[in-house]
């Protein structure tokens, strides 16, 4: 104990938001394209399988309890799809933050890094299996708790759960 290095807060937290401050344009700008292009596919997703007013219609008496295990299983497989599609970006921004404090030149495509690389089934597995644990876990609790304030805390507290250990586990795959 005697010779451990003494962990400094102020000093922590300043190198924090001085790489934050480095990255968060970069970061914000492919953040904010991909989110376009995300939302730009789910639009003309929804706009396919359900006409103009039909979607608003569906989606003014949506009640996600009321779903058919056909729909349920087509919305994992979308959740799944989505995670697929953006855990190798979450690494990317992960590699963005590592580069930016290491002094290395920090650029747009770090963030693309990890998509073609041998650790890309690592990192999607990863991610899968933290994502299904959550939600395995959600709905069971869920199923449980008859109150709906109760229902959305712990489902706020698991996403969020989910989304801490995720953005900690990741870095185990690749660092």
């Amino acid at each position: 104990m005697k010779t451990s290095k003494k962990i400094d807060l102020y000093q922590i937290i300043k190198e924090s938001i001085e790489l934050y401050k480095k990255n968060i344009l970069l970061v914000g700008f492919v953040f904010f394209i991909l989110t376009v292009v995300l939302v730009s596919l789910l639009n003309v997703g929804l706009k396919t399988f359900y006409k103009g007013e039909d979607l608003l219609e569906y989606l003014k008496n949506f009640n996600p309890e009321k779903l058919s295990i056909q729909a349920k299983l087509l919305y994992l497989l979308g959740a799944t799809i989505i995670v697929v599609l953006v855990a190798p970006f979450n690494a990317g921004i992960l590699k963005i933050m590592k580069d930016a404090e290491e002094g290395k030149e920090v650029r747009i495509n770090t963030f693309f890094h990890y998509i073609n690389s041998p650790y890309y089934f690592s990192i999607v597995l990863v991610t899968l299996l933290i994502s299904g644990a959550g939600l395995f876990i959600n709905t069971s609790i869920e199923g449980l708790i008859g109150d709906y304030k109760i229902k959305s805390f712990i489902s706020f507290f698991i996403s969020v759960s989910t989304s801490i250990l995720t953005f900690t586990a990741l870095p185990q795959c690749y660092f």
